[in-house]
């Protein structure tokens, strides 16, 4: 009777394999990450100035408000 020869889990792949594609992942992951940084600060719109009117809060006061003394 003939023994039956188990399969390697891990798709046949050796353990140096795996270690192998996984330094390359990582690479990858930090060179894409440089990557995309360098391209945000390229294209960075150009800054405008904004400026919201806001209506006076206090309105045109003249006179001091109560407790306050003009100096």
């Amino acid at each position: 009777m003939k023994r039956r020869r188990r399969r390697r889990s891990g798709g046949g792949l050796s353990p140096r394999l795996w270690q192998i594609g996984g330094g390359v992942a990582v690479l990858v992951l930090i060179g894409g990450f440089f990557f995309f940084l360098n391209l945000a600060d390229r294209t960075v719109p150009a800054r405008e100035e904004v400026r919201i009117a806001l209506p006076d809060a206090f309105g045109d006061r003249t006179e001091p408000a109560p407790g306050e003394t003009n100096r």
